[in-house]
């Protein structure tokens, strides 16, 4: 007879304490099922699903036995992921759990399609462990519709923060939050998030990081239950360097604030390591009413989680590939990020343009309807991407240059006024300020 077992699903509430970790150290890793090679669009955080060997037996070596599996469900049904076989009965590791802090049905159905950890401590009698003629052993199962991504199986017992350095690991990597938002720590138990710090903008954590301890190096990351904002690192990461985000859970609506039409989800970046240049990239097709005509630009708030036009530091962005890109953002220990709707381009007077050696724009001014002129000039075959823009933030126009080394774009304005002009080109975004007569 099966026996099911009782498992929370995801993390127990753990406290701070004393920082051991000495027993999640991955030397102590008994079995250890990692994501197959490659990388995919369709899999979780970039990764593939391992791959399972059901013939496979693996027998439990300890009376401590601690189980890590990251998974993702698209069974309506309750499925077993790892069966327990023991002398006396057996048990299953299953999706078919619940969690108080996961107040509905649909919401828990959603968090297992789009990645899951489960966390399973055992402590089994000395009866059990007899690996001579494997009546105590494990296997892993493998289902349609289940994905296992990586399953770590610890022959010894954990304290609260080997719970979290693990927990820690398999969050950053996969993209998944952590129902306990406090367990984000680095190798010496200090924490990589603060809660404390807004605590209005700790939802939907995740981030980059290089951990040597695991061999993880994740440099490009997007939460799996909210995939609207994905980040990518310009800058490598020394061991134990860590940028995390989280948001305000704000609707993915434009709404006003300060004059400005902002988008309701704001977010919180924390860094932990030396400043990094950054990629932001917004997926607008889950913003409600996004308009790709429009100049959108992010401000942020380096040193403040407030919103502060004032005092922001703002970016201009692009639209390729159904994405609203920033290229080259500057992070440095923490600040607030928000995306603004441009309806007034004046307003942006003070921002520090790009501009590169490489290029120039004239005659600036030029008359209503005659040619202004660009010169391009790279030292290798680069694509360009040219948008000029009204004073009020519309697109005008938009045109992609192909395999360009050296090249004079030509374009003509026949209204009179300001105009934006932007030039993407090497990953630089250039801009020009032009004065139409």
């Amino acid at each position: 007879m099966k026996k099911q077992l009782l498992f929370l699903g995801a993390f127990t509430v753990i406290s701070f304490g004393v920082f051991a970790q000495n027993n999640a150290n991955p030397d102590n890793v008994k079995v250890w099922l990692k994501p197959a090679g490659g990388t995919t669009q369709t899999g979780l955080n970039g990764y593939m699903p391992t791959k399972v060997d059901t013939n496979q037996w693996y027998n439990f070596t300890d009376e401590s036995a601690n189980f890590y599996v990251v998974f993702r469900s698209f069974s309506s049904e309750k499925t077993d992921l790892v069966d327990y076989n023991f002398a006396c009965f057996d048990a299953s590791l299953h999706t078919g759990i619940t969690d108080p802090r996961i107040p509905t049905k649909d919401l828990m159905q959603k968090k297992l399609q789009t990645g899951a950890i489960f966390k399973h401590s055992l402590n089994l009698p000395s009866s059990y462990i007899n690996p001579t003629d494997s009546k105590s052993f494990f296997t892993v199962k493998e289902n349609a519709e289940n994905q296992i991504y990586e399953l770590m199986y610890y022959d010894t017992s954990f304290e609260s923060a080997d719970h979290q350095r693990v927990q820690t690991y398999l969050s950053l990597k996969y993209g998944i939050s952590l129902l306990e938002k406090n367990n984000y720590v680095n190798r010496y138990g200090e924490p990589v998030w603060n809660i404390g710090l807004n605590r209005n903008y700790n939802e939907h954590i995740f981030g980059l990081a290089r951990i040597d301890d695991f061999g993880l190096i994740q440099k490009q990351s997007v939460n799996s239950l909210q995939p609207v904002l994905t980040v990518t690192s310009l800058s490598d990461f020394a061991d134990e360097e860590y940028m995390l985000l989280g948001d305000n859970a704000g609707k993915l609506t434009f709404v006003e604030n300060e004059n400005e039409m902002i988008l309701d989800r704001q977010y919180v970046y924390q860094n932990h390591g030396s400043e990094k240049n950054i990629v932001l990239k917004f997926d607008y097709t889950q913003i409600e009413n996004f308009d790709t005509d429009k100049i959108y630009a992010l401000r942020i708030n380096h040193g403040s989680t407030e919103f502060d036009v004032e005092k922001s530091q703002d970016y201009l962005g692009r639209i390729a590939d159904g994405n609203l890109i920033f290229d080259n953002v500057t992070v440095n220990d923490y600040g607030l990020i928000t995306l603004t709707n441009v309806t007034n381009t004046a307003s942006f007077d003070e921002m520090e343009w790009v501009v590169s050696e490489k290029m120039e724009i004239y005659p600036n001014p030029v008359e209503a309807g005659g040619k202004f002129h660009i010169d391009l000039n790279f030292n290798q075959s680069t694509d360009v991407d040219v948008y000029i823009y009204q004073v009020n933030g519309k697109l005008i126009s938009k045109n992609r240059l192909n395999a360009v080394t050296q090249q004079t774009f030509e374009h003509s304005v026949t209204t009179a006024g300001n105009y934006l002009v932007m030039v993407y080109a090497g990953g630089k975004l250039n801009t020009f300020k032009l004065l139409v007569k």
